[in-house]
């Protein structure tokens, strides 16, 4: 597979954690009935865990404003009660689809991209495993809990940097605003040197 310029990837460490069960109560002699997050003890460290280390990872003048396809890892630790090696499978390790929705909320927050609505596709690999294997092919392998991240802009993107897809080499026009802003209108430096 060719590697994409424009991908971006970041590793978070931790215990991933799914988000989107909820549980509904009301307090005795009350009409009034309050939801929360049925995981909240253990989703609210993950995706301030996802966040804070995405920041770190992710240096990016702005945030994405394109739609992108998005791969995401997620490793557990295997359970002592499993004897024999599932088939890349950690169950009771949470929904993939909760697991996903709970980090792609924690990469808004940490600016990755504009919103999660932009994620409009998944690419390989995607999926959940157990730490030490069993991998299928083209899963990374993973030494510790948590989750590879891989994100790639669908649209043409010009990142510092990099030469975007099927743009070549970023627009005269970005370029001239770039050293404008970057060294001022008098000077002719090239701000992308390959």
């Amino acid at each position: 597979m060719d590697e994409d310029p424009n991908e971006i990837r970041l590793t978070i460490v931790g215990t991933p954690a799914p988000q989107g069960s909820k549980v509904a109560f009301s307090r005795k002699g009350s009409s009034k009935v309050t939801m929360l997050e049925q995981t909240r003890k253990t989703l609210d460290p993950w995706r301030k865990a996802v966040t804070l280390q995405a920041r770190r990872q992710y240096r990016r003048p702005a945030p994405l404003g394109v739609p992108v396809s998005l791969s995401l890892v997620f490793a557990f630790e295997r359970p002592k009660t499993v004897r024999r090696p599932y088939p890349s499978v950690a169950r009771g390790a949470g929904d993939l689809d909760k697991l996903t929705r709970a980090v792609k909320d924690a990469l808004k927050a940490a600016g990755v991209y504009d919103d999660d609505a932009l994620v409009t596709r998944h690419h390989e690999p995607f999926g959940k495993v157990y730490v030490g294997g069993p991998y299928w092919d083209g899963c990374p392998e993973m030494d510790q809990p948590g989750v590879l991240i891989s994100i790639r802009p669908l649209a043409a993107v010009a990142l510092p940097g990099r030469v975007a897809p099927r743009q070549g080499r970023p627009d005269s026009g970005d370029v001239d605003r770039l050293r404008h802003r970057l060294y001022g209108a008098e000077n002719t430096q090239e701000p992308f040197s390959a």
